[in-house]
């Protein structure tokens, strides 16, 4: 499969993310399809390729750190987070994400940093994801537990 493939591939996380996976230790996380595709063996190495070829984009920090989440790399994510976190500016390119730029990058903001015992930052980041949608329940939810736990 062409790098462009696996790319487009990739991009179906932005509509996948209000996908539901109820993890046991209390927050719940979004779901990428691209799980159920078969593909988390290659994927890391296509993220990261992402980020090298274009470290001034939000998109690929923000889609590996998703990555990072699902296989429960809460430190991994959390730093990718960071960096993203200092791209201040959407680039001029076609390639803008909105997950990357929405309340689904505060949501994997929060959950890395609960995750990482960084809850305050965790709570911080929440209540910015819901300000941005606030209908999303899992995200009310999220928010009840972290309260519950600082």
């Amino acid at each position: 499969m062409s790098t462009f493939k696996y790319i487009q591939v990739f991009c179906i996380l932005e509509t996948s993310i209000n996908s539901l996976l109820v993890v046991t230790v209390n927050l719940s996380k979004p779901v990428p399809e691209v799980f159920t595709l078969g593909l988390s063996e290659e994927a890391e190495y296509w993220f990261l390729q992402s980020i090298k070829e274009a470290p001034y984009l939000r998109e690929g920090y923000v889609e590996l750190a998703s990555f990072y989440i699902l296989k429960d790399n809460y430190e991994s994510a959390y730093s990718l987070l960071k960096k993203a976190l200092k791209i201040k500016e959407k680039s001029k390119s076609y390639i803008n994400e909105e997950f990357a730029w929405n309340d689904a990058f505060y949501d994997l903001l929060s959950l890395a940093a609960y995750y990482t015992n960084h809850k305050k930052e965790s709570l911080t980041y929440v209540k910015k994801a819901i300000k941005l949608n606030p209908k999303n329940t899992r995200y009310q939810e999220n928010l009840s537990i972290i309260k519950q736990n600082l």
